[in-house]
């Protein structure tokens, strides 16, 4: 009787969550039970806040890619374009702009990059991916050359470090 009931309780529940979705939750809750076991340190406040910061930035720009993938398009050029507009603005710190300057500037290129998108997927019929596969490479391109290939971080100004590290009400930036 139980385990009739059991089986019932269980077609019910698969059909609202699918199996594939019951198994990743019950990997992520084994991997918290197995990682807090292993670390007194897991489940402290500094440990969950250091995960959501460095999730952020895959929210920020996942967040954008959403509406895409519901209308039925992708975007593939998305991180090159993140990349090539955090370099633009790293480089435009350095070499002495105010931070709102180079932060507008790098929503600029944000800006710019997505109506290229849109201009060549709506105008040209190109198929988002194809269109947005070329973006990518052409962001990627240019921010190497704009680098040289290495990583800018010398001589940056104090508040364009903080924008990265710096907390409001105990909270960092990129949270916000």
């Amino acid at each position: 009787m139980i385990a009739e009931t059991m089986s019932v309780t269980l077609q019910k529940i698969n059909k609202k969550i699918p199996l594939q979705k019951m198994i990743i939750f019950g990997v992520l809750i084994t991997l918290l039970i197995i990682f807090s076991l292993f670390s007194s340190r897991f489940f402290t406040f500094k440990n969950l806040l250091n995960i959501v910061r460095q999730g952020s930035y895959v929210i920020i720009v996942g967040s954008a890619v959403t509406i895409l993938m519901i209308s039925g398009n992708i975007d593939l050029s998305v991180g090159s374009a993140a990349a090539l507009a955090g370099v633009v603005m790293a480089l435009m710190a350095q070499a002495g702009f105010p931070l709102p300057v180079a932060v507008l500037s790098a929503i600029g290129i944000g800006l710019i990059v997505g109506c290229f998108n849109a201009l060549v997927v709506s105008v040209f019929e190109i198929p988002p991916f194809i269109a947005t596969l070329g973006t990518m490479l052409l962001c990627r391109g240019t921010a190497l050359i704009l680098t040289g290939g290495f990583t800018v971080r010398e001589n940056m100004p104090e508040n364009y470090n903080q924008l990265g590290r710096g907390e409001l009400l105990g909270i960092p930036f990129p949270i916000w």
